[in-house]
């Protein structure tokens, strides 16, 4: 079962999530936080904060790449993981190999500023879950810059294989393992502090429910209470 806790305050949020995290603690139920990268230390102080010392032993906070990097260990999955430099050298990789098929990343494609573009434009491909056969089946349709990124990325995907280049790699990899994970079995997960999930959380979160006791995702819907409730 999920629940949505919809508010305009984010901090009666936060109090409401930590709240249900200690009455769980408290009555010997595993707690699982889910927060965003960029709110996983705060998220860490402020559950001992609100919660007490002891709650280690029941509760964790994770983000969505975290949790899933435990699946993988937890099943003895290992993936490599790349760097921003190691991305940097597989796109330049990626470029080089789609050479003479390219129609308008020809002279440019190479320069630092590029790659760079190019990287983060996977990124976006990879976190939702767009295949470079998808973009290929639409090449009639799309434009020469739009067809030479589809080339480049499926290019990319080939020098990179199995390693996890982006945290969407990570969390696409552990998908199988999420209804029956140890960390996720039975458990309370909480989610909090996003504006909005990608592709690929959105599945990991259809994951967990096949697994967790419960799922509570608190939203903050500013003045429009009803937004989420109809």
């Amino acid at each position: 079962m999920i629940t949505l806790i919809c508010s305009d305050d984010r901090e009666d949020n936060i109090d409401h999530i930590y709240g249900l995290v200690s009455e769980g603690a408290a009555a010997g139920r595993r707690q699982l936080v889910i927060v965003p990268e960029t709110h996983s230390h705060y998220a860490e102080k402020r559950l001992l904060a609100q919660c007490g010392c002891p709650i280690g032993e029941y509760a964790q906070v994770r983000t969505f790449s975290r949790a899933s990097g435990r699946l993988l260990e937890e099943n003895r999955v290992k993936m490599t993981p790349v760097d921003a430099g190691g991305r940097m050298l597989i796109m330049y990789k990626a470029v080089r190999m789609a050479g003479t098929s390219l129609e308008y990343y020809t002279d440019s494609a190479l320069r630092p500023e590029t790659l760079s573009a190019l990287a983060s434009v996977v990124s976006e491909l990879r976190s939702c879950l767009v295949s470079p056969e998808t973009i290929a089946a639409a090449y009639d349709q799309l434009s020469p810059k739009l067809r030479d990124i589809g080339r480049i990325y499926s290019a990319y995907c080939a020098v990179c294989g199995e390693k996890a280049s982006f945290g969407a790699d990570v969390i696409e990899a552990a998908l199988p393992y999420a209804g029956h994970s140890a960390m996720i079995q039975g458990a309370d997960v909480y989610v909090y502090g996003f504006e909005g999930f990608t592709a690929a959380e959105y599945r990991m979160l259809g994951a967990m429910l096949c697994g967790a006791g419960s799922v509570t995702v608190a939203l903050t819907v500013g003045d429009d209470t009803q937004l989420f409730a109809e």
